[in-house]
Order: C-alpha cells, then structure tokens, then sequence
C-alpha cells in the first residue's frame, strides 16, 4: 500500500512543479532621475518578476506576479522621493489624482501583461515603452510606480502619495521628473532600501490590522495606516518584497 500511494503521488507532484513554473520571467535595472531646478538626483535599482500559475489546472488558471527588489530613495530638498514597488491600475497615471481615476493595483511592472493573465497567455509580452536598439526603455513620468514621499519623519504612519507629473507640489517649483529609464540585465537584485528607511525593520505583530483614524492616535510600532490615496493600507511591500 506505501508503494502504491508514492507512485499515485508522482503524477500529482509533476503536475504542482509544473503549475509552479515561473512564466514571462524579467530581471530590469529601474533608473529615475529628478530634475532640482536643473539638477540631477538620480537613483537605481535592479527589480525582477515572474508569473506563477497558482493552481493546478488547465489554460484558464490565473497566474500571478511575483516581484523582488526594493524600492528607490531620492533625497529632493530635505525629503524624500520614493519610487515603491506598487503600479496603477490604469497604463498610464500620474497619481490618485488623475483625471482617469487611478487606483493601486498589484505591483509595478515594465510589461503590460493582459488584464487578468491566465497559463493560456504564453509567448513574449510587450513592453509598457519599447526598448530601443541599446536595449533601453524610455518611459514617460506618467508610466512610473507609485511615488511617495513622508509628511514628517519617514514612517508608515505619514506616508502620503504624489503626483508623478506635479512633484513640484510637494517638493516645490523647479522639481519634475527628468528621464526614467528600464533596462533588462542579468545583474543580481539589489538591495539598500533598509538603509534609508529604518523603519522597514520594525517588527510588525499586526499584519493583517489597519488603522483607521487619521491621524491614528498612539500609532505603535509597525502598526498599518489605511491611506486613501492608495486604495488600501499601507504595507511594508511598497518598499521592499
């Protein structure tokens, strides 16, 4: 009967590696660079991404994103600029603001996969911005992650969301995007977000908690505040996965 149950189990455990096989896979260094009143502040970072069936079935099974990297820090004027993890709904957005009505969805990707992706989407997605003949993509601001930056010190608590096409209304005039820039490379992930946001190290007890007063009395450490502008709470994910 042992000997029966493990052949009977083969199958089955051919079929789960094969539901879990990473599909439309892509390693990208991401660069931005902010323009201060003609000066560059520019910064970098090397994300990756694969699509994972999570089931297993037939052509119809979702499949779904899986995205490594840290987000990129900017010091502009005092602050902080960040280029998170997290995408838009809609192709093109500049913020929550937009006159399209734009909401986070997922995570930021150069690809434009189809709108819910299944195992029967095989063969190469398009890019959001065609690479040229370098192999660099020149995307528009209105093409970016979610930006943010911290209405105090940096923390979950005061994150607030800019608008990629207006940043000088947070970081005052002569601030705008200057070039974004993605690339495909077959660099290692980078890390370092840590570093320029000790707060990512807190430990946070509460995953699944949202604080729902704003501003949260005693916020305590860690703990999630539930931001409008995004949709959603405010999670650890936006900076690093």
């Amino acid at each position: 009967m042992r000997g029966w149950l493990t052949w009977a189990a083969i199958p089955l455990l051919i079929a789960c590696v094969g539901c879990a096989k990473p599909q439309h896979a892509l390693t990208y260094r991401l660069t931005v660079t902010v323009s201060d009143n003609g000066r560059p502040v520019s910064g970098s970072m090397v994300r990756s991404e694969d699509w994972t069936a999570n089931q297993i079935g037939g052509d119809s099974v979702p499949l779904q994103e899986n995205t490594r990297g840290d987000a990129i820090v900017l010091p502009v004027r005092g602050r902080l600029l960040v280029v998170t993890l997290a995408g838009w709904d809609k192709p093109n957005c500049t913020g929550p603001r937009d006159p399209q009505g734009c909401t986070r969805r997922g995570d930021w990707s150069p690809q434009a996969p189809p709108g819910s992706p299944t195992v029967a989407d095989q063969g190469a997605w398009p890019w959001k911005a065609a690479p040229g003949p370098d192999g660099r993509a020149s995307f528009s601001a209105s093409q970016l992650p979610v930006l943010l930056t911290f209405d105090g010190a940096p923390s979950l608590a005061t994150v607030r969301v800019v608008d990629a096409a207006h940043l000088d209304a947070a970081f005052g005039p002569g601030v705008l995007v200057r070039s974004v820039v993605v690339q495909q490379t077959a660099d290692s992930v980078t890390r370092g977000v840590a570093a320029a946001l000790p707060f990512l190290a807190t430990p946070d007890p509460q995953m699944q908690e949202c604080i729902l007063a704003d501003p949260p009395p005693n916020l305590p450490p860690g703990a999630k505040l539930k931001n409008p502008d995004l949709g959603d709470c405010v999670w650890n994910s936006l900076f690093t996965q």
